[in-house]
């Protein structure tokens, strides 16, 4: 499938991620701001105190907290942004997550999650945006960057963008260590750069 091909409506069909990257990467409505920059301050201590000093990781895991504020708490309906992301991404029902051993086999990861019908936007594991709902509202929003296909990763940036004008977000790039609000002009401006920069090197 050519990079064109995955962006028409319908042609992808399931999108299957490791578990360990569920979630990395989110979106929060701006209210969630002091929640968001102080688990960023959080996160940075926690990565100075456990990095392996040879370089290969940390030797203690950080278990994400997340904010206590949600999408749910400003209103976000589903079907206004779903209408609008639908027009630059297919809407890919089926989403996996689990471990590597179980990606591209028949076999079910008996931990994993398989859902049927999900509010996911994208082409592939590394170029997505997925909403997650409570009835007819969105709870919360995460997404994956790192396809080499730089379009698909402007239109990626630009679903994001698409959140942002319908309601005031903050970025929570855990993987990153980026946390910003997407009000803030200069930050948006390097943080896109960054995902495009990144998405070459992955």
């Amino acid at each position: 499938m050519t990079s064109s091909d995955a962006s028409k409506p319908g042609s992808v069909d399931l999108i299957h991620i490791h578990e360990d990257d569920w979630g990395q990467r989110h979106l929060y409505p701006e209210i969630a701001w002091a929640d968001v920059e102080a688990e960023g301050r959080a996160l940075d201590a926690h990565a100075d105190k456990y990095a392996d000093p040879n370089g290969y990781g940390f030797s203690e895991i950080y278990a994400i907290k997340g904010p206590t504020k949600s999408y749910k708490d400003v209103g976000l309906k589903l079907e206004p942004l779903a209408t609008e992301l639908g027009k630059l991404f297919p809407r890919v029902k089926n989403f996996n997550a689990t471990i590597s051993g179980s990606i591209g086999k028949a076999e079910k990861d008996p931990f994993g999650s398989y859902e049927t019908d999900a509010w996911c936007f994208g082409v592939d594991w590394d170029c997505f945006i997925k909403l997650e709902t409570d009835g007819q509202l969105i709870s919360d929003i995460w997404y994956a960057y790192g396809n080499e296909d730089q379009e698909l990763i402007k239109k990626l940036i630009e679903a994001i963008r698409l959140v942002h004008q319908h309601s005031p977000s903050v970025v929570s790039d855990y993987a990153a260590h980026g946390f910003g609000k997407l009000s803030d002009a200069e930050f948006a401006e390097d943080y896109f750069e960054f995902v495009l920069e990144e998405s070459l090197l992955d």
